[in-house]
């Protein structure tokens, strides 16, 4: 994982350029693009961004003067870091802050000082189990395949003895989300 931007979020925890991949699945396999290679001169970029408003597209500098600041091969891990903060944190820093406010009002802030975001997730979230009983139920088949069909009970055979966490990697490469 690549450390962009080692502030507090919510958790004290640093955030990487994967985290972008939650906001921004595109941006963020632009900025990878940008970190792996080494013409990035030719991209004709500086260090803005645009931002969609109510009056249209505006062009925002990541720091004073980025709009005269061309993106290099020595400056990118500085235009990547900066643009991720952006995204990540200073656009939503309002929501974030009264977001963490309500949530602090339940759980103290120390005691999510020995917290991973796994951690944080399991417990706002809970464990996700995965129900091939319900899933079967609510399938809807295409192509001329029905329930009683040979190839169907195999998959269904065969998704009976996955693990819950195999049925999540599943489910992921199937859906791309990660939960039902």
């Amino acid at each position: 994982m690549t450390d962009i931007y080692p502030s507090i979020l919510f958790i004290g925890k640093p955030l990487y350029l994967e985290d972008l991949e939650d906001v921004d699945a595109q941006l963020m396999k632009s900025m990878k693009w940008i970190l792996e290679n080494n013409a990035v001169e030719s991209l004709g970029e500086t260090f803005t961004y645009q931002v969609e408003t109510l009056d249209g597209r505006v062009m925002v500098p990541l720091k004073p003067g980025g709009e005269n600041i061309d993106l290099t091969n020595e400056n990118k891990r500085e235009f990547v870091r900066l643009l991720c903060q952006r995204k990540l944190t200073e656009e939503i820093k309002d929501q974030i802050k009264a977001f963490k406010k309500g949530f602090h009002l339940l759980i103290p802030e120390k005691a999510l000082e020995l917290m991973g975001p796994g951690d944080l997730e399991y417990l706002i979230a809970g464990e996700q189990v995965f129900d091939i009983v319900e899933w079967r139920e609510y399938m809807v088949y295409e192509g001329g395949l029905n329930e009683t069909d040979e190839l169907v009970t195999w998959f269904w055979e065969i998704l009976s003895i996955f693990s819950n966490e195999e049925l999540s990697q599943y489910l992921y490469f199937v859906t791309g989300t990660c939960c039902g």
